[in-house]
């Protein structure tokens, strides 16, 4: 049982977000596209393609949206959105409640 659980928190410590799919007729142009490529399904969330790790597995990265535009106003290179993470701005709301 300890060599599982070692193996779940060196899971839970190294884990960046990236989930693997499998797609079953890939669009080949978006996986070889130079610039980052996101998916709507049309909920809070987008799916953004990547390759991860030494073996390059094709796999999502998921990206709220709000962070999304967020990114898209205030970074220069579209590589660079969803890359870095900003505190949260204190709200009205937030004086409010303390």
């Amino acid at each position: 049982m300890i060599n599982g659980q070692h193996k779940v928190q060196h899971l839970i410590a190294t884990y960046r977000g990236h989930q693997q799919y499998s797609w079953v007729k890939p669009r080949r142009t978006w996986l070889d596209a130079q610039c980052p490529v996101y998916i709507d399904f049309g909920d809070e969330w987008l799916f953004q393609l990547q390759r991860y790790g030494f073996n390059k597995l094709e796999c999502v990265y998921r990206v709220s949206k709000k962070k999304f535009i967020h990114d898209a106003i205030v970074e220069t290179q579209a590589r660079d959105i969803a890359t870095r993470f900003y505190r949260k701005a204190k709200s009205a709301s937030d004086d409010r409640s303390t």
